[in-house]
């Protein structure tokens, strides 16, 4: 009777053995059946990109073969502040809102459950006429259970009309968590009135593909502010020069959720 050596083992022809179940990482041997089919499962191509521009669900069903999806989130950009009205020797500038985070995840098709929840956030709203901040925006999150969300930008504040120097601060960008890559969005410019003078300096607050709404110069007698781009960029703040009317800043950009689909 012969025995098999339990070291360096020499077999011949074409021996057999179970296949593990796919996924599976410990020590136990990889048949070729096993290899081909992990080889196969990681070479899903992409081959759909959907744009998801306002709340609702992702229903794993319509997507056959579905292998994996990647998801972008982008949170609302805040809305620009108001300016106040003006005297004969006053001026006003409000500020400029943040941008909306970005956030980024590879989720396997084996971790979604049939239908998950999709959150688009709102734009900031813009800040009303006279010294009014600007609405903070909303969250896009991709999940029941969020696997990963980015949160919307500050408003940018107002500014009364005024004969002094002063300033109003800009908003704050929002802040991204779960995904394989987060990223804040930028803060957004602020209000300076100095010396009789009005510096419309920078523009909203950028996220990444959605600018910040642009600012007039300061030639310009009387501007509402801008509206940001979508997804995510924040609205610019009012200004207005001696003897105006007040005036609104410029809404935020919507949020924006956009899946890469692989199969």
């Amino acid at each position: 009777m012969s025995y098999v050596p339990k070291k360096n083992i020499d077999l011949t022809g074409d021996p057999t053995a179970p296949t593990a179940a796919a996924g599976d990482a410990d020590t136990s041997l990889a048949t070729t059946l096993f290899v081909k089919s992990m080889v196969s499962a990681s070479a899903a191509p992409l081959t759909q990109v959907v744009s998801v521009p306002s709340t609702g669900s992702f229903v794993k069903a319509s997507y056959p073969g579905l292998k994996r999806v990647g998801v972008h989130c982008w949170g609302g950009g805040g809305g620009g502040g108001g300016a106040g009205s003006t005297g004969a020797s006053q001026m006003a500038m409000g500020a400029c809102g943040g941008a909306g985070a970005y956030s980024y995840e590879l989720i396997e098709a084996s971790q979604l459950s049939a239908s998950e929840n999709m959150t688009i956030g709102a734009a900031g709203a813009a800040g009303a006429a006279g010294n009014n901040g600007g609405g903070v925006g909303g969250t896009t999150s991709f999940g029941t259970s969020a696997f990963l969300s980015a949160s919307g930008g500050n408003g940018g504040n107002g500014m009364a009309g005024v004969g002094t120097n002063n300033g109003s601060s800009g908003g704050g960008g929002g802040a991204a968590s779960g995904g394989d890559v987060n990223m804040d969005g930028n803060g957004g410019s602020s209000g300076v009135v100095w010396a009789g003078i009005r510096y419309p300096i920078g523009f909203g607050g950028s996220s990444p593909k959605g600018g910040g709404g642009a600012r007039y110069g300061a030639s310009v007698t009387k501007s509402a502010g801008s509206i940001g781009e979508t997804p995510g960029g924040g609205g610019s703040g009012a200004q207005n020069a001696n003897s105006q009317t007040a005036t609104a800043g410029g809404a935020g950009g919507a949020g924006l959720i956009v899946l890469d689909i692989y199969t």
